[in-house]
């Protein structure tokens, strides 16, 4: 079997045609980030021109399911825009140049031809080194003038079992609506997780196949222990589909399976949220209080491993401690969605700082400032608003905040932010500051 993936209007003989939007000539139409095809049964792929259509998140999980169904040794080609060639012809042409290669680098704006991203070579490069393809070679042509073509060639290589199971799991998340391919953070912070608990897959294996079942033990608990504080139903998912590809009897995983289980229904992340946001101090240090944080959690789970008389109690107090803020669905823990969830508080506090909801403000302003420390326009507004409603102790406090925040993180002009912060100090301001750049520019 071969794969014509997004075939668009070119028919190749002896191939599976398959395409999203056009279906003119196409066999099937399925999504090339959600083939529905088995594993391990297509010597061939050919996907031309269709990468720079899906965005990073979606262009991951294609060439996770494309490994998937290859065999092994099965080839897979890639064509897209030569980026680089392309930006050199709109940089030295002449107008005409510039107006005929822009639709090549951006698309053009019908459903499914616009381009959400032209892949350099070296990210494409790494992209399929991580989903477990090899023996990879690129080549450049331009067969018509506005049209250059990087063109990739790559191989599933013989014993893939590790990236074959990591092919797997993106399949399940991606089917049990475990991420959104449409929100590129969710994708990429999602990958963060898979990746480092990847490295500890390599341990596992090893120890399986050589018989140290002693060892092998150790490893998969530490698995769940990694796993469990960044994302118990990533590693869920992770341990059933492992599991079953190295054929481990059911009794060795169930457990795990089950607490994994248990942690997802009892939010446990949502609990880790609430220590960190509970925990005082940290000014500048957010990668601390994130590590400290999550090493209260390994022991936590730890105790759920190992102490059975404590499960009942230890399950019941996560119920109790959980944050009660409106915040977003919490399916990772990680430094890049606390950022995230801090910004939206912050935008919060800025819009009711605008209203003079100077009250308001603060309670946004302080919920973000408990999810992010290292942000210095949070502790700057929260200065100004408790200025501006007569409590001048607090303001001190974070305008003290401010200046210790500029001996720790590397701005541009540490002593001219100092110097505002100290004019701010004098006199009242009934606007927030939303951008270093008004004092730095």
């Amino acid at each position: 079997m071969k794969l014509n993936v997004g075939c668009g209007g070119i028919y190749k003989k002896d191939y599976i045609n398959i395409d999203a939007f056009n279906r003119v000539v196409a066999d099937k139409t399925m999504l090339a980030e959600n083939l529905e095809i088995e594993d391990n049964i297509v010597e061939a792929i050919e996907a031309n021109q269709v990468i720079e259509h899906l965005g990073i998140g979606r262009a991951i999980y294609a060439i996770s399911e494309f490994f998937r169904v290859l065999k092994e040794e099965g080839k897979l080609i890639i064509e897209t825009p030569d980026i680089k060639r392309s930006f050199e012809i709109f940089l030295s042409g002449k107008r005409e140049d510039r107006e005929n290669i822009l639709p090549w680098i951006y698309g053009v704006d019908l459903p499914g031809m616009w381009h959400k991203l032209c892949f350099p070579e070296d990210l494409l490069d790494e992209i399929l080194r991580k989903q477990g393809f090899k023996f990879i070679k690129k080549k450049r042509y331009q067969a018509e003038k506005y049209k250059p073509i990087l063109r990739v060639t790559s191989r599933k290589p013989k014993d893939s079992n590790l990236h074959q199971i990591l092919s797997l799991l993106r399949k399940r998340l991606l089917t049990r609506g475990y991420v959104d391919l449409d929100n590129q953070f969710d994708v990429l912070e999602k990958e963060k997780v898979i990746a480092h608990l990847f490295k500890k897959l390599k341990h596992i294996e090893k120890f399986y196949k050589q018989r140290h079942y002693r060892r092998f033990q150790r490893e998969i608990k530490g698995f769940v222990v990694e796993g469990s504080v960044r994302s118990p139903i990533i590693t869920h998912e992770f341990i059933d589909i492992l599991a079953e590809a190295m054929d481990i009897p059911s009794k060795e995983i169930d457990f795990y399976l089950d607490i994994l289980k248990e942690l997802n229904n009892k939010h446990f992340l949502k609990y880790l949220l609430y220590r960190l946001m509970t925990r005082e101090g940290y000014t500048g240090y957010q990668e601390r209080l994130f590590t400290a944080t999550i090493n209260h959690g390994k022991k936590m789970v730890r105790r759920l491993l190992d102490e059975e008389e404590s499960r009942g109690q230890i399950f019941n107090h996560l119920e109790k401690c959980i944050v009660k803020e409106d915040l977003s669905t919490i399916d990772t823990f990680s430094l890049g969605k606390l950022f995230l969830e801090a910004d939206k508080f912050f935008q919060l506090g800025v819009k009711h700082f605008c209203r003079e909801n100077f009250e308001e403000a603060i309670k946004q302003f302080e919920i973000s400032l408990r999810l992010y420390r290292n942000q210095i326009l949070t502790y700057w507004n929260l200065a100004r608003l408790y200025k501006l409603i007569n409590r001048v102790d607090k303001a001190e406090e974070y305008f003290a905040k401010c200046i210790k925040l500029t001996y720790i993180i590397d701005y541009k002009d540490p002593p001219l932010i100092r110097r505002q912060i100290n004019i701010d100090k004098r006199r009242v301001r009934r606007e927030p500051i939303t951008s270093l750049t008004e004092i730095l520019k």
